[in-house]
C-alpha cells in the first residue's frame, strides 16, 4: 500500500513540476483566409527552440483556439531558423479539414513567396519571445513541402506573438 501511495505521490509531483517548467510558454496567432480570420493558441509541449542571440531554431507549434477555427483548420506550425536578426529558412504548414478529411497545406520562401516578418525578439534566459507578421500561398505536397502544388491552393496572412521556451 505504502509503494503505491509513494508512486502516486511522485507522479502528481512530476506533473507539478513540468506544469511549472511550461508554465511562461504561451502565444497565440490569428490567419485570414478569404477575409474570414481564424484564432490559434500554443501547443506549449510542440513548440521549442534552441540556439542564442546569434542563430536560434524554432518550431512553434498552434492549434485552433475555438470550435470554428478547429472545425476548418485544426493547426498551423511555423518553423524558422533566427540569424544575424532575421528569419531564415521559413516553413509553414496548414492543416485544413473539409470533406471529412484533413489535408496538409505548405508554405515556403522559394516557392510560395512566403514572407514572414517579426516584429520583435526577445531572448531571457531559456526563453525567447517573439512577434510578427506572415503571408503566404499554400498548397498540397507528397513529399512533405519540398515540391508544392499550388492549383488548389489558398492565400493567406496572419501574425502570432509567442513565449516559447527551450527544447
Amino acid at each position: 500500500m505504502m509503494r503505491k501511495l509513494v508512486g502516486s505521490i511522485s507522479i502528481v509531483v512530476g506533473l507539478m513540476v513540468a506544469t511549472i517548467g511550461s508554465a511562461e510558454e504561451a502565444g497565440t496567432a490569428s490567419l485570414t483566409v478569404d477575409g474570414t480570420e481564424y484564432q490559434f493558441k500554443l501547443n506549449a509541449m510542440q513548440s521549442d527552440w534552441s540556439g542564442s542571440e546569434s542563430y536560434a531554431s524554432l518550431n512553434i507549434w498552434l492549434s485552433g483556439a475555438d470550435d470554428d477555427t478547429r472545425k476548418t483548420f485544426p493547426g498551423m506550425t511555423l518553423g524558422f531558423e533566427y540569424v544575424g536578426g532575421q528569419p531564415n529558412a521559413v516553413e509553414m504548414r496548414l492543416m485544413k479539414y473539409e470533406g471529412g478529411k484533413t489535408q496538409r497545406l505548405y508554405g515556403n520562401p522559394d516557392t510560395s513567396a512566403l514572407v514572414l516578418d517579426q516584429a520583435s525578439v526577445v531572448i531571457d534566459g531559456n526563453e525567447i519571445s517573439l512577434s510578427g507578421t506572415f503571408s503566404s500561398s499554400f498548397g498540397t505536397s507528397g513529399d512533405f513541402g519540398r515540391t508544392i502544388d499550388y492549383s488548389s491552393g489558398i492565400s493567406a496572412e496572419g501574425s502570432f506573438s509567442v513565449t516559447l521556451g527551450p527544447v
